[in-house]
Order: C-alpha cells, then structure tokens, then sequence
C-alpha cells in the first residue's frame, strides 16, 4: 500500500480511502464530492461506489 498524505487537515477520510483503492486522492475526493470532514456513512458509500468490500 502506498502512503498517501492528506492534502488538509480535514481529508484523512479522502485519504484512507485513496489508499486502500489505490485511486489517486483528487479522484477520490471528486467523487466523494467534499474537501471537507467525512462521515462514517460517506466513507462507506464511497467504498461501495468503488466495490470494496468492508
């Protein structure tokens, strides 16, 4: 897995996330649609969205 730092303080969640698909982070995080804090319910959508089983 390749580390991936958050661009912000509020994009742990895009980045998480980035890391485990191996998505670039501004892909992520347009498709997630926020620069902002991410909720648990958000993170699971976006892993839906990317069919990653959790």
């Amino acid at each position: 897995m390749e580390l991936i730092m958050q661009p912000t303080f509020q994009t742990c969640g895009q980045a998480c996330i980035a890391m485990i698909t191996g998505k670039d982070i501004e892909t992520v995080i347009k498709d997630m649609k926020t620069r902002g804090s991410t909720s648990i319910g958000q993170l699971i959508e976006i892993l839906d969205f990317y069919r990653v089983e959790h």
